[in-house]
């Protein structure tokens, strides 16, 4: 028996869709702090929710029967909402936006999942770009739920594994019983926009231009979060691109492209920086430089300074990275800055010093 298998028997049997419909039940989970921080406790008590008598669980009732329970949201995808969402939570678009989830997925009359993240102690995450690679009902399922939500889905067959099914786990025809929580929904921009980044030219309207940039700084900002460096510095070098053909109609379109370009130019040299590529972050500084004055922007003086220091140019180095602690006294990485370049001194000073020695020896 493979490890999931054992796993999935270890749960408690007993549960059953007659004891929701009737005095309620206890259930134990099987958690991790991960979990816990989503709200599930190890022992649950039903009675403890409102309606109760209205939770499904898939263990004793025919799905035929669980249908007139729940509602038919898109065309085969049956929906019965678990725990709301709070009034405020972002619904759920597949197209632009990162969405991390856990799921349980029953045939009829399993007593355990054939499939759960949360038995695999870990949450599935979609991207925008991946969702060619997830059934169709899933995504339609999770298409009409919101950030914090969970609920019971019964989906057709036609929409999961058809007529062949997956054996030996899923038998062919076998409709689907799915509980979905949605744990968190992230804005990273809109698919179809960040595909037209990678046309060869681009030469775009300034609002059409500033469509795309949106979506791509998002992107970019998911990426760079996720500490993908390489793959954010893709896109902001693109970005710069589609900025420097976007024709412009205005004195305002340009004073605002000029804005888009300073801080996309900054986000890129951040990345160069961290990737310790002095000379490329050194190059962007000069092109800020040429669209405004950096002498009150702390985070591109310290950009500077780091590139100058790893360059060896130690006085100009020294002066952008003072000038930016000046304006922001209490940011720990300028400071921090300060100190290697302190030590980088002392060190080429300590050799400089032993160089000139060895030349006078006699």
């Amino acid at each position: 028996m493979d490890e999931f298998m054992q796993r999935t028997r270890n749960m408690k049997s007993g549960v059953k869709i007659s004891d929701f419909l009737g005095e309620g039940a206890k259930f134990e989970i099987e958690t991790t702090e991960e979990d816990a921080n989503y709200d599930y406790s190890s022992e649950i008590d039903f009675n403890n929710f409102p309606g109760s008598e209205d939770h499904l669980i898939p263990l004793d009732v025919p799905f035929s029967e669980l249908k007139l329970k729940m509602n038919e949201v898109v065309q085969d995808v049956w929906k019965k909402i678990y725990i709301e969402a709070p009034k405020t939570a972002i619904s759920v678009d597949l197209s632009r936006h990162r969405v991390t989830y856990h799921r349980n997925l029953y045939m009829e009359a399993d007593s355990h999942p054939f499939d759960s993240t949360w038995l695999n102690k870990k949450p599935h995450i979609i991207n925008p770009h991946e969702t060619d690679q997830i059934l169709e009902g899933m995504l339609d399922a999770l298409g009409t739920m919101k950030a914090g939500e969970q609920s019971y889905f019964l989906i057709s067959y036609r929409k999961m594994f058809k007529e062949q099914g997956c054996e030996p786990r899923v038998l062919p025809n076998a409709d689907i019983f799915c509980d979905l929580k949605v744990i968190k929904v992230e804005e990273i921009g809109d698919q179809s926009n960040i595909d037209q980044l990678k046309e060869p030219t681009l030469q775009k309207a300034f609002q059409d231009a500033k469509v795309i940039y949106n979506d791509g700084r998002l992107r970019a900002k998911s990426l760079f979060e996720n500490r993908k460096i390489e793959s954010a510095i893709k896109i902001y070098e693109k970005i710069v691109q589609l900025l420097q053909f976007c024709k412009t109609k205005s004195d305002d379109e340009k004073r605002e492209l000029n804005e888009m370009m300073i801080q996309n130019f900054t986000n890129l040299g951040i990345c160069y920086n961290l990737r310790d590529n002095p000379n490329k972050t050194i190059s962007i500084v000069q092109q800020i430089e040429a669209l405004t004055s950096i002498n009150k922007n702390s985070k591109i003086l310290f950009m500077k300074g780091k590139a100058l220091r790893l360059l060896g140019d130690y006085k100009p180095a020294s002066i952008a990275l003072e000038q930016a602690y000046r304006l922001s006294p209490m940011n720990n990485a300028i400071g921090k800055e300060l100190q290697i370049l302190d030590a980088s001194i002392s060190s080429y000073k300590d050799i400089s010093k032993k160089f000139a020695d060895k030349l006078f020896i006699k």
